[in-house]
């Protein structure tokens, strides 16, 4: 049994962390490979388009990702932000959660939680105000491919 926020909890809770966290660490070392092999020039060669935008000519709250992504990769820091300020304002978060895995997997220790009541919906509210807003803000679309 492992302590977690003052709560016991089974080792089997320790090993679907840990099996996450593998499964986490190989997707994030393949998109890093992918985004090396294939750089931002080759966008139309390989990377698949947005199929939000090829229908509806608007973009969707995750378009310019892959080319910030890319962008980042290739030493541009600024890149995700110039094509998608959204991904980058959440990234910490995705960190926090990360490295929250991270030490739930290795050492059985769960980091202090951050506390957002009705955070779902509290997300879904910020992407569709954020998907509505890009689209009429040229500052927020992401750059010309």
């Amino acid at each position: 049994m492992y302590l977690i926020q003052g709560h016991a909890i089974a080792k089997q809770v320790q090993q679907r962390s840990l099996l996450i966290l593998i499964a986490a660490f190989g997707s994030l070392a393949l998109s890093a490979i992918v985004l090396n092999l294939f750089p931002l020039q080759d966008y139309h060669a390989f990377y698949p388009h947005c199929p939000w935008h090829s229908i509806t000519g608007t973009h969707c709250p995750g378009c310019g990702t892959v080319r910030g992504l890319n962008l980042m990769m290739h030493g541009d820091l600024l890149g995700l932000w110039r094509n998608n300020p959204l991904a980058m304002m959440l990234s910490p978060i995705l960190v926090y959660a990360s490295f929250n895995l991270f030490t739930e997997s290795v050492w059985g220790y769960r980091l202090p939680r951050i506390h957002i009541p009705r955070w779902p919906l509290v997300l879904v509210i910020v992407i569709v105000s954020y998907w509505v807003v890009r689209n009429f803000c040229g500052a927020l679309a992401p750059e010309p491919v």
